[in-house]
């Protein structure tokens, strides 16, 4: 669902090449762009430099300045004695990219992809990502579709009207999304982890007794969940959203192998979209009505 790509520095020489790759990376498009090396945006400069034209070199560079939430970073190995396209291929080797982007598809590399013949009218299997897949309603299954999100961004929010930490169709998913989130190398760990949900007339006492004890443990120590409570009739739909993108979930984040609907819809909400949401479900929201029912816990 979402997919990391290397992208060779040699496709993006100009500026109308460089604006339509970009154009297809971020998490609503199911691409994201792998910052191979870490010297990615000052090698396509260098490209640009040679290749575009006085105010489009221009153009390019302040694009890459802004250029973050399409990217991903990854610990690799780079040699600079040898081409960008070598050093992808031995990396693919260690830890596979979804696609390796170039301007040959010469080689035995089964995810190489010749770049300059993109066209999105007619894509390339290796290039179609889509945007909302059917998934198996049991915990691995959505944490799976999720995992890559939840372990890049700094801002997470769950969003399910029935959520109940005392129930395991509901904990066990949030459970191995907290640990998703939680590997992320040295990325740090988010600043604003939520969960919001509806006032399902459960005692404060019991609510929070139950976060403790069966939410509490899988949290990385020091790392911060709050739970916010609204009214249940205000709510309907299903989200993961953070800083990087969201998804929507039809049914639930729970559980429900054991249900009649036993697959769910996921789809990928558009930037402007998951903005908006959560905006929405912040305490200030001028949109939902808050019971002043706020929960945290902090992982030991």
């Amino acid at each position: 669902m979402i997919a990391e790509y290397a992208l060779d520095p040699a496709l993006l020489g100009t500026w109308n090449d460089f604006r339509f790759y970009i154009s297809q990376f971020g998490v609503p498009h199911g691409r994201l762009l792998s910052e191979f090396p870490t010297t990615w945006k000052r090698m396509v400069k260098e490209v640009a430099n040679r290749a575009a034209k006085d105010k489009e070199f221009l153009m390019i560079t302040e694009a890459l300045d802004r250029l973050e939430r399409e990217m991903i970073t990854r610990e690799h190995d780079y040699n600079d004695s040898h081409s960008w396209l070598k050093n992808a291929i031995e990396e693919n080797k260690k830890r596979p990219f979804h696609a390796i982007a170039t301007t040959t598809k010469k080689g035995t590399t089964k995810n190489l992809l010749d770049g300059k013949s993109l066209d999105p009218t007619k894509p390339h299997k290796l290039w179609k990502i889509p945007v909302s897949i059917q998934v198996k309603r049991d915990a691995v299954a959505m944490m799976t579709c999720v995992s890559l999100l939840l372990s890049l961004s700094d801002e997470i929010v769950f969003i399910d009207p029935y959520f109940d930490p005392g129930a395991r169709r509901y904990t066990d998913p949030l459970k191995l999304f907290l640990h998703a989130m939680a590997n992320r190398g040295r990325r740090k760990m988010p600043t604003r982890i939520e969960y919001h949900g509806g006032n399902q007339n459960t005692d404060k006492a019991n609510f929070q007794r139950d976060l403790d004890q069966w939410v509490r443990p899988h949290l990385p120590t020091g790392v911060a969940l709050s739970v916010v409570r609204w009214g249940k009739d205000q709510m309907h739909n299903r989200y993961i959203l953070t800083d990087r993108g969201g998804v929507m979930f039809g049914k639930g984040l729970d559980d429900g192998r054991d249900d009649k609907f036993t697959h769910d819809t996921v789809s990928l909400l558009d930037d402007g979209v998951c903005a908006e949401l959560i905006v929405d479900y912040s305490i200030k929201s001028q949109r939902l009505t808050w019971l002043n029912e706020l929960f945290s816990i902090t992982g030991t």
